[in-house]
Parts: structure tokens; C-alpha cells; sequence
């Protein structure tokens, strides 16, 4: 949590969900193969987290349920820090966040080593939730709100 005049001025959570959303090594390609035990050698003395055997796990977690007051970067700023040095000295190698491309939070983790990714939202509902899902449209667009994308919850 963030505090801010004795309000809740943002908040994210670290979500670790290995219990049930895992992810294994297969192979290395050969290069990387080669590489490996010099890597692992190195990563003693860096931030860099060793790169499993193969059939082992790497664990991550997700950066979720972020909710920033007035998208203020610097609450976030330190939420995210704070998110960061708490569990870069865990087993994680590397947590997952999800931001629209529109979000002005998102300049924040240009400060962090980083894989982009992109994809599209979809919004599915049934024939009876026509009208409310047209009317959430038009709200969004009169209202120019950007979507808030969980990604914890995908």
C-alpha cells in the first residue's frame, strides 16, 4: 500500500500462482546449453537468478490488483520498487505485469529489464448483455478511459 495524507493513495500485490500456473524448461538450445554453466557461474556475483536445469521450474509471480490514485507514476514509482527489492532476493526469476499500451504507468517499468509482449483484448458476453455491454462501450469511449487489463486473472 502506498499512503499518501493518511489515505490509500495506490496498491499492487505480488501474486505468486505456481501452485497452479507453472512453467518448466524443455531444452536449451545449443548455444545456450554451452553458455549455461558460465551464465549460472556469473549470477553469483549479479542480480541475475541462475537458469534451471531442464524439467526444473522457474518460478515468477504477477504484479496484480495495481490501482494507482490519479495514475500518480511516482506512487507508483515506489510501489513498484518496493515490489522489486522485497523479491528479487526470493526464487523468482521475473514477475509478469499487464498494462493497456494507452496507460501512463506503464513509462514506469521502462526502468526495468523488460520483454514486451502484446496482444488483444476481447470482449465476450452473451445476446442478453448486448445493451449493458454497448452501454459500457459508449461509456468508456465518452469518458476516453483506458481498460485496466488483470493479467493475473487470464
Amino acid at each position: 500500500l502506498a499512503i499518501k495524507n493518511k489515505q490509500i493513495a495506490g496498491l499492487a500485490a505480488a501474486w505468486d500462482q505456481c501452485g497452479f500456473r507453472q512453467t518448466h524448461i524443455e531444452t536449451y538450445s545449443t548455444g545456450l546449453m554451452l553458455m549455461r554453466p558460465f551464465y549460472n557461474m556469473m549470477s553469483r556475483f549479479t542480480p541475475l537468478k541462475p537458469l534451471p536445469d531442464i524439467g526444473q521450474q522457474i518460478q515468477f509471480f504477477y504484479l496484480a490488483f495495481v490501482r494507482i490514485e490519479n495514475n500518480d507514476a511516482d506512487i507508483f514509482k515506489g510501489l513498484l520498487r518496493f515490489v522489486y527489492n522485497q523479491r528479487r532476493q526470493g526464487c523468482w526469476h521475473y514477475f509478469i505485469a499487464g498494462f493497456h499500451e494507452a496507460n501512463p504507468l506503464l513509462k514506469v517499468l521502462q526502468d526495468y529489464r523488460r520483454i514486451e509482449v502484446a496482444g488483444r483484448l476481447y470482449l465476450v458476453y452473451y445476446k442478453d448483455g448486448e445493451e449493458a455491454v454497448a452501454n459500457i462501450c459508449r461509456q468508456i469511449r465518452l469518458q476516453r478511459q483506458i481498460p485496466n487489463v488483470e493479467i493475473a486473472m487470464i
